[in-house]
């Protein structure tokens, strides 16, 4: 198999404090390989933090405004 063709990924979730005393935050690190904009294999890494806003896990991207609900 090419290797420029092969894709990988591993996640990692830890719990790490946060704002909320009560609610530990959760945070899921992706690392790996993906298609890269020339159909290529790259690398890339990426983490996601959660925080418990007292009633469900939403994801909390700084500087992105994106937002959205871990069920």
């Amino acid at each position: 198999m090419d290797q420029d063709t092969c894709y990988a990924f591993d996640s990692e979730v830890s719990y790490v404090p946060g704002a909320n005393a009560d609610w530990f935050d959760v945070e899921i690190t992706t690392s790996g390989s993906r298609a890269g904009r020339d159909g290529k294999a790259e690398d890339f890494s990426v983490a996601k933090r959660f925080v418990f806003d007292g009633t469900e896990y939403r994801i909390s991207i700084s500087g992105r405004g994106e937002k959205g609900v871990a069920r």
